[in-house]
């Protein structure tokens, strides 16, 4: 039997997959809770967004992206000057 290793770059990106995919779902959920109310949700002081589940769930989903992709960036950063990295 063969074992398999997962690299690392996969890991990473199951887990921003993952991240994305939650975040899409929570916000949807809380943009469903709060469609009640009618009015827009200014995120950030800049964007109002209407308060509705599809709306609400993609903003969250695209934070997560950018969360994950700056994780991504400072990891490949960090990897730059990592001496006793292993090479592949």
């Amino acid at each position: 039997m063969a074992t398999r290793q997962a690299s690392g770059r996969r890991v990473l990106l199951a887990f921003g997959a993952a991240a994305v995919v939650v975040g899409f779902v929570v916000g949807s959920f809380v943009g469903g809770v709060s469609a009640d109310r009618g009015e827009p949700v200014v995120a950030f002081g800049l964007v109002p967004l209407p308060a509705g589940p599809v709306a609400v769930g993609v903003f969250a989903g695209l934070l997560g992206l950018l969360f994950v992709g700056g994780l991504f960036g400072a990891v490949r950063l960090a990897s730059r000057f990592d001496d006793a990295r292993v090479e592949e």
